[in-house]
């Protein structure tokens, strides 16, 4: 997403789509299917952190919101 290019969509391939080595498999799989379908997706790459989704389930609210806020803020399009 970093190179400006023109996406319709947005693939956040999260922690587990890019370490859990079973779920890189469904990443790879995902990103075929939407070549495949000429769908225009981009992903943040590098500029992705963290979902903090385990930081909130084991009770750190605080952690999620940090992470969840970086992950939003490299989303959206700088003009």
């Amino acid at each position: 997403m970093g190179d400006g290019g023109d996406y319709e969509y947005l693939f956040f391939v999260g922690c587990a789509g890019s370490y859990d080595e079973r779920m890189k498999k469904v990443s790879r799989a995902m990103v075929k299917v939407l070549t495949e379908a000429k769908v225009k997706f981009a992903t943040l790459g590098k500029e992705e952190t963290c979902t903090g989704d385990s930081a909130r389930r084991a009770g750190n609210e605080y952690l999620y919101q940090t992470l969840a806020k970086a992950n939003v803020e490299s989303s959206t399009p700088r003009r």
